[in-house]
């Protein structure tokens, strides 16, 4: 399990949120029937009229079978073709939300969670693209006149583009902590850091660090500070560390020592 801190918490709880927005658009009407009553009751009958994409993941369509019913056969291939981007919508949400836990307790590279902040506004573009054939189509096909076929599945895309903008924005406003592994692989490359003071440091160049490994002790006087300076300690800590890591042998580093106190 990776540590906890405030950016993994963070970035983990918003791609959560934009994987679950992804898999409740399938709450979201995809089409419904506008009578033109107006009012809540009216609202309440045209929702006895109306699918939802959970709804359409069973292939009946209310919308349909209340006011096609004679075209239901005709109508069928729109029926499968919103199942089927509803179960796409269905698998990818499920994924997403499965991704970011896994990546909150067992991932340390944010790769996933770029990955579900792009996937999750296409899943809303897509539930969208399925609402908006959905309506215009059974409106053109249907015809009805005065009642029109009507949808809302623009809400969820808002609502995920909203989210995705903060994610976005909180991942390059909290710094990334800096940890021991990549510290390791950016010494190997070339660039260690070696502070002097708190104030005062230095960084290697590729050259030096060349040359650390081909003559350390040559190296390590040339960078050594006076004896009376307050870096002092700092760097005999620094020659034993390169001596644990077999940079120097145990005689060099014990001749290093002997000529810094000394001079």
């Amino acid at each position: 399990m990776k540590p906890i801190t405030v950016r993994r918490i963070v970035l983990a709880a918003a791609s959560f949120v934009l994987a679950l927005l992804s898999l409740l658009s399938l709450c979201f009407v995809v089409g419904k029937a506008d009578l033109g009553l107006g009012g809540a009751g009216g609202s309440a009958v045209s929702d006895l009229f109306s699918d939802s994409g959970f709804h359409l993941l069973g292939g009946n369509s209310n919308v349909i079978l209340s006011f096609g019913a004679t075209y239901a056969d005709e109508l069928r291939w729109l029926e499968i073709l919103c199942q089927i981007l509803n179960i796409l919508i269905l698998a990818a949400s499920i994924l997403m939300i499965a991704g970011s836990v896994l990546w909150f307790f067992f991932k340390e590279k944010e790769k996933l969670l770029k990955v579900i902040a792009v996937l999750a506004p296409v899943v809303g573009l897509l539930y969208l693209i399925e609402g908006v054939l959905f309506s215009v189509y059974l409106n053109w096909y249907l015809n009805l006149g005065s009642v029109k076929i009507v949808t809302v599945a623009y809400v969820p895309l808002i609502l995920i583009a909203v989210f995705d903008a903060a994610f976005w924005v909180l991942r390059a406003k909290i710094k990334r902590p800096v940890t021991a592994e990549e510290v390791a692989a950016e010494s190997s490359d070339g660039f260690a850091v070696y502070e002097a003071t708190e104030e005062d440091s230095y960084k290697e160049t590729k050259q030096e660090k060349a040359a650390v490994k081909a003559k350390a002790p040559a190296y390590v006087s040339k960078y050594a500070p006076d004896r009376f300076e307050v870096a002092s300690l700092q760097y005999l800590r620094e020659l034993k560390a390169l001596t644990d890591e077999g940079v120097l042998t145990e005689q060099e580093f014990t001749e290093e020592k002997k000529r810094f106190f000394n001079r």
